[in-house]
């Protein structure tokens, strides 16, 4: 029978408040077994609404905080919806790239599991767990042989959790990971122990679980495993990317927006009034686009006018309205706020100056950002490795890792050059300073070509050189039968005497 550990959850996520995992006592588990279900439903619980507020707030689908001050409650379908904190996550998540792996000392990439990797979709896997890992704090790699072939599956920390060794820092004793939802809780979940996998399913909701135990092929191994996002002794679960700041600052920024939305809508249609007026006087100035206020104080309370012997001048006049500059100057404070928590430059958060940000100024945040980067990638490399070996123990039916696999570095993608410029043109001073080789497949690599471009090129490259000798041998030869003084002797040669 199949683990079927691919597919996702079967509910909108979006219309549910939370995810809460809701496993009792199983009777095909051992109370031991029970224990580490109680102990991880509680860890899922416990962060299950903030969990769900980072998902909300990540996919910008978070409800209009108002504090009925200023902005009546009508207006609140009118709030704009900011990006930022998509923003966020996936400027870091861009610059965390996985280019493959690599043995020290060797030019040539680890390319013994291309095809497990490609089958398995690894690096799509790994591309969604760090998206995930940066929006949550944790996320979550599982590797298992079901139906006579390797699977590997990212998890989000709303759907797996997992109990730490602490023999063993960084790796698991036992984890759980739910394959599929329903309106009633968990239907299909997996249990990971060392060597071992439990399929949880339940048909109905109050249906008795069954219960099925699989070798994974890993004995001493649990393939549940964590990758997690800036990892504290106090935290080891690591920590959101989008921060409570970063929260309270974009509640903030839609206050402002909105302000400055309702104050533009009559900054840019003036209200205009009239004094003195009677009704049908000011019914002439009535406008399609801006309301009109009259005041008749010449009227009494059953609306006939008042006998008087001066008639009092009628004027008409305009509302006056305060700029729009007090919100938007609010909006750009808290944006540069945000571009401070969050490593960002403020030109990624829409806010343009009337001097733009200097070179110097971008540089030093997109620095920051690119160390923070660095450092995502060497909290990560571990498990990642981790993952590979897995991947390779299960394609290759073995039960330890060879030193030539277990020596393999993850490399990494340079964040700081972020573009093809700045890598192309690092990699050509490199070259004339003699750095580095040219006509390289690793030299094509590292200026930001793709790997089956970077064969091609060094292929090209080459043949080219093949060419260029090729052709120096044939102008050597014509030189030689030109020159009287070798021609009697090329004639000799080609004619096959020995010399």
């Amino acid at each position: 029978m199949s683990l079927g550990i691919g597919g996702g959850p079967s509910v909108d996520v979006s219309h549910v408040p939370e995810r809460v995992l809701n496993i009792p006592q199983i009777r095909g588990l051992s109370d031991a077994e029970n224990a580490d279900v109680a102990v991880m439903c509680e860890q899922v619980r416990r962060v299950a609404a903030r969990n769900r507020d980072r998902f909300v707030y990540y996919n910008a689908e978070q409800e209009f905080v108002n504090m009925n001050v200023a902005i009546p409650a009508e207006f609140e379908q009118y709030a704009s919806v900011l990006g930022w904190n998509a923003t966020a996550v996936d400027t870091l998540a861009r610059r965390v790239q996985l280019d493959g792996f690599v043995r020290p000392g060797s030019v040539d990439r680890f390319t013994d599991l291309d095809a497990a990797l490609r089958r398995t979709r690894f690096f799509s896997q790994f591309k969604m767990a760090v998206q995930s890992m940066l929006i949550y704090g944790p996320a979550f790699i599982a590797t298992v042989r079901s139906g006579g072939m390797t699977k590997v599956q990212a998890f989000s920390a709303r759907d797996a959790t997992g109990i730490w060794d602490d023999e063993r820092p960084g790796q698991l004793r036992c984890g759980i990971a739910v394959q599929e939802w329903e309106h009633f809780g968990v239907k299909r979940a997996l249990l990971f122990y060392p060597g071992v996998a439990v399929q949880l399913t339940r048909r109905t909701f109050g249906a008795d679980w069954e219960v099925q135990r699989f070798r994974t092929g890993l004995p001493g191994r649990v393939s549940l495993r964590p990758l997690t996002f800036l990892p504290q002794l106090d935290k080891p679960w690591g920590q959101s990317r989008i921060t409570r700041p970063m929260l309270s600052l974009t509640r903030s920024a839609a206050r402002s927006f909105l302000r400055a939305e309702m104050n533009g809508e009559i900054y840019g249609y003036p209200q205009l009034y009239g004094t003195n007026m009677s009704p049908e006087l000011a019914a002439q100035f009535a406008s399609g686009m801006a309301k009109f206020f009259a005041v008749d104080v010449h009227r009494d309370e059953d609306g006939a006018p008042m006998p008087s012997s001066e008639v009092p001048e009628t004027k008409i006049g305009q509302v006056q309205v305060g700029s729009q500059q007090p919100h938007l100057d609010s909006l750009r404070s808290t944006a540069m706020l945000y571009a401070a928590e969050s490593h960002l430059s403020p030109d990624k958060l829409g806010v343009i100056h009337d001097n733009p940000s200097s070179a110097d100024a971008i540089d030093r945040a997109d620095g920051e950002l690119n160390d923070l980067a660095e450092e995502t990638g060497r909290d990560i490399r571990e498990p990642i490795l981790d993952v590979l070996h897995d991947v390779w123990l299960l394609e290759n039916g073995a039960v330890s890792v060879p030193d030539d696999v277990a020596s393999l570095e993850a490399d990494f993608h340079d964040p700081g050059q972020t573009t093809r410029y700045s890598s192309r043109m690092a990699l050509a001073s490199l070259v004339t300073a003699g750095a580095v080789t040219p006509g390289e497949s690793i030299t094509y690599e590292a200026a930001g070509f793709s790997r089956p471009t970077a064969l091609r090129l060094a292929e090209a490259w080459q043949a080219a050189e093949r060419r260029k000798s090729q052709q120096a041998m044939a102008e050597q030869a014509l030189a030689a039968r030109s020159n009287p003084l070798s021609a009697g002797l090329v004639a000799r040669r080609e004619a096959g005497e020995q010399l």
